[in-house]
């Protein structure tokens, strides 16, 4: 049958599409490019209906195939996107593009094994291009191979050198390595990915160069998370002999916390409201300037220093050792099915003596304290931003969490914390090594096996009862 669309239809809008379909509802293609015009969108729903009607059409249709496992690895439908890209490989067993998805699928898994052979084979079918070797090394660092990822991303940055995604992986590797004074330059590669170049601010001032301006004023503003920013302003003290004033432009949940800090002259949430300003940096390139290397972190703690009402003192009761809890992370984290934990992991801890637990645990994992078999404190509704959090962990004798922002504010109140760490641990935890050059007080509690946090809690139990022998 002969299409009415004369126009290119990758260049249709969703109305143009949606009315070639109605008038061609049984055009495989146009389902096809109008699902994938809705996955654009990130209308999951709309696009997994019309990939799904473009596959009843065609059932061998190799690239709808690829474009659901695209589309439901987004969703976070990981064993649903693996059925559809193994289908894509079977009608297509050397499409590089398909095998490099099918690979990137069987990582997100933790399938580390399987994910190396896809990636090897998309390598002796393409040794000259640098994706295979950069997917590659992404497996290995995955399982805190750093070595291994070292030679993969060197192989694929000799290839492409200069491919973003060939850079970036490169600066995370250097980061994980603990390499700091080439990984930090490194990192400015994020700039260059789409991502990031949705968040990136434009000013008529120039960025920061590295110098003292004694007569100037600075605005470092927040890029990403909570916790990168509160991590970072621990150079404040540092820029402040460097500058007359220090302005950060950060999220309202973080104001008054980042208002505590002695250095930070005036923090602002709405950039309308911007005071004037002679240069800006975002926080995530402090360290660069500074040439930062494990040995020269900025280590003092604690940094930041809220002023507590007397509302928010805890009741005392007898002599309870107190222990705040999170157990999940942002769920919109591309890394959060690894990283958060369940309540029901806590369940040994509350049965130790004199433990009292408390819950500072936000969003929709908390609705697991209704069923907790087990008495936990929930805090919830008397904090409202991140500077109620801090007056209530400092009262805390320990705080338990998996990595998310809440560990940085511990951390930077000098708060005793143990952080539980999965395989994929992010770049600033490093690899082996169970302290952090960030944060003197936090403890590391790592798996060894992805998803084994029974093991995890276990080591923390034990660590836990010594604890309490000599409190």
């Amino acid at each position: 049958m002969r299409s009415h669309v004369t126009k290119d239809i990758s260049r249709l809008t969703i109305p143009e599409l949606k009315r070639a379909v109605e008038q061609e509802p049984d055009n495989p293609v146009l389902h096809a490019q109008l699902g994938l015009r809705y996955q654009q969108q990130k209308d999951w729903k709309q696009a997994e209906h019309h990939y799904l009607q473009a596959q009843a059409l065609v059932p061998d249709y190799a690239p709808v195939f690829n474009n659901l496992a695209l589309l439901y690895k987004e969703m976070g439908r990981f064993d649903e996107g693996l059925v559809y890209i193994k289908k894509a490989v079977e009608y297509n067993p050397d499409h590089p593009e398909f095998l490099n998805n099918q690979g990137t699928l069987l990582l997100l898994m933790n399938a580390y094994e399987e994910a190396e052979r896809v990636f090897r084979h998309v390598i002796r079918l393409a040794p000259q291009s640098s994706e295979g070797y950069c997917n590659l090394a992404t497996v290995y660092l995955a399982q805190d191979d750093v070595e291994g990822a070292w030679k993969a991303i060197s192989r694929a940055c000799s290839l492409r050198p200069d491919g973003v995604s060939e850079n970036w992986n490169r600066a995370m590797i250097l980061l994980k390595m603990g390499r700091y004074a080439e990984g930090f330059p490194a990192y400015e590669w994020r700039w260059k990915k789409e991502s990031f170049q949705k968040i990136t601010r434009s000013y008529p001032q120039p960025r920061w160069d590295g110098q003292p301006h004694p007569d100037s004023t600075l605005l470092l503003w927040s890029e990403q998370g909570y916790g990168d920013t509160v991590q970072m302003i621990r150079y404040c003290e540092q820029l402040k002999a460097l500058f007359r004033r220090i302005v950060l432009l950060a999220p309202e949940p973080l104001h008054r916390l980042l208002e505590t800090h002695p250095a930070v002259d005036e923090v602002v949430t709405d950039e309308r409201n911007l005071p004037l300003f002679d240069f800006h940096l975002p926080v995530m390139s402090i360290p660069r300037f500074f040439t930062t290397n494990l040995a020269t972190i900025p280590r003092k703690v604690p940094y930041l220093f809220p002023r507590c009402d007397q509302g928010q003192t805890l009741a005392t009761e007898g002599s309870s050792y107190r222990i705040g809890l999170v157990w999940s992370g942002n769920p919109r984290h591309q890394n959060d099915h690894n990283r958060s934990c369940e309540l029901r992991h806590f369940a040994p801890l509350a049965q130790l003596p004199g433990v009292e637990l408390y819950s500072f645990q936000k969003g929709p994992a908390r609705k697991a304290l209704r069923s907790a078999p087990f008495p936990v404190i929930d805090l919830h509704d008397r904090i409202q931003d991140f500077h109620d959090t801090a007056c209530y962990l400092r009262q805390m004798d320990l705080v338990i969490t998996v990595d998310t922002a809440l560990v940085h504010v511990a951390g930077a109140l000098g708060c005793p914390t143990w952080l539980l760490l999965s395989t994929r641990s992010d770049w600033r935890w490093l690899t082996v090594r169970e302290d952090s050059p960030w944060y003197p007080t936090v403890k590391l509690f790592r798996q060894s096996i992805p998803g084994d946090w029974a093991s995890v809690f276990s080591r923390v139990c034990r660590c836990l009862s010594e604890e309490l022998e000599t409190a």
